[in-house]
């Protein structure tokens, strides 16, 4: 049975979904490096996924200059000690890239069939150049390099040119939450977050990350009229990533805009999920950078206004006609929500919009996706 070792973040509903959907459990020999207890872990065991726990020296963690020389030299240290136990690896599949990952490359190098990189967005949008360098010789030994979207791929470019073109793949992560939503559900949905009676529903950001922008988005609905402002109800999902600091800055901004909302702070499981998109009827993202939101898709299918800027291009949407509107500075969007709470939707957008779930689904749907990582595991004997 051909072996595979994953250098990924176990933690991570996406590290999880790409397993459930490459159909790759109990057709390999399957390691999982982690640095701690996950929440998948039952996961991993039910699925016969060996779950290899880094030891760590903790002696010197709490010295910022020392202790990433520490990890670096314990994360080889153990993938070293796990190869002798284990023997040869045949795919060897980094997700989410740091450091540490790309160094055990050239390691895992000599010994194994296949390498595959794959980058989520973050890891290659909010790094510098010169920490992208760095990883240079590690892609050089990789056989793949995954970047999702049109937009990774000209930051890729601006740090490495059209060195790596033969090894880049477009594949993209499948989108789970297609399957929990329902575009007819709206008025069911709503009752899940207290939604008032007759209000219009509009949804800020998705996570609890300042990057989301959530204050210059209330800043912007201030500048609405009274009586536009008393016609909406505010979500705001900050269930991941949300400090004290920053939900008491949200507080005080969106208080100060006089109409009713919810900052909803809990885990949701996926049907919830479904629910707040099914809920919405206009969702805003105001995100400083971004790959390929799934939040993003998943609002679209429910076939829900969506005010995306500028400066994030979604070029996979745009080639398959996927429609959505676009602003390119904060007043723009609020002149467009005014025009929105006035006017509402033209039939021409209305049909825009219901085409959207057939076009998102054929684009981003684990259905779509699902050989193409299969394919990622398959070595020649």
């Amino acid at each position: 049975m051909k072996k595979i070792l994953l250098l990924g973040e176990n933690d991570s509903i996406w590290t999880k979904k790409c397993i459930e959907h490459s159909d790759i459990t109990g057709k390999y020999d399957i390691y999982a490096l982690t640095q701690g207890r996950s929440k998948n872990d039952a996961f991993y065991n039910e699925n016969g996924i060996k779950i290899c726990n880094l030891k760590r020296h903790t002696l010197f963690r709490n010295i910022p200059k020392v202790r990433g020389l520490i990890f670096r030299f314990d994360y080889i240290n153990y993938i070293r000690s796990l190869k002798k136990k284990a023997g040869n690896f045949d795919v060897v599949h980094i997700s989410y890239v740091i450091q540490e990952k790309m160094m055990a490359v050239r390691y895992l190098r000599k010994t194994s069939k296949k390498i595959v990189v794959t980058f989520w967005g973050s890891d290659l949008l909010r790094v510098s150049d010169k920490k992208l360098a760095k990883y240079r010789k590690a892609l050089e030994a990789a056989d793949v390099i995954m970047l999702s979207t049109h937009e990774m791929r000209n930051r890729f470019a601006s740090v490495f040119g059209n060195e790596f073109d033969d090894k880049i793949i477009g594949l993209k992560f499948g989108c789970e939450g297609l399957e929990h939503i329902d575009p007819e559900n709206k008025g069911e949905a709503r009752k899940l977050f207290s939604v008032p009676e007759g209000k219009t529903v509009v949804t800020v950001g998705y996570n609890g990350l300042e990057c989301q922008n959530h204050i210059k988005v209330a800043e912007t609905l201030k500048k609405l009229d009274k009586a536009q402002r008393d016609r909406l109800f505010i979500l705001l999902p900050v269930t991941y990533s949300l400090t004290a600091e920053y939900k008491k800055r949200l507080t005080s901004s969106f208080d100060a805009l006089g109409c009713g909302y919810k900052m909803i702070d809990s885990f949701l499981d996926e049907d919830e999920v479904g629910k707040l998109r099914e809920s919405t009827d206009v969702f805003i993202h105001a995100q400083t950078t971004d790959a390929f939101s799934s939040s993003v898709q998943e609002y679209l299918y429910g076939r829900k206004l969506v005010f995306n800027p500028e400066w994030i291009r979604y070029k996979e949407m745009k080639d398959k006609g996927i429609y959505y509107k676009e602003y390119r500075d904060y007043d723009e969007l609020r002149q467009m929500i005014s025009d929105y709470l006035e006017n509402g939707l033209t039939g021409e957008e209305q049909q825009k919009l219901e085409q959207n779930t057939r076009k998102i689904w054929e684009l981003s749907s684990w259905d779509s996706v699902s050989e193409q990582w299969n394919s990622l595991y398959r070595v020649d004997d």
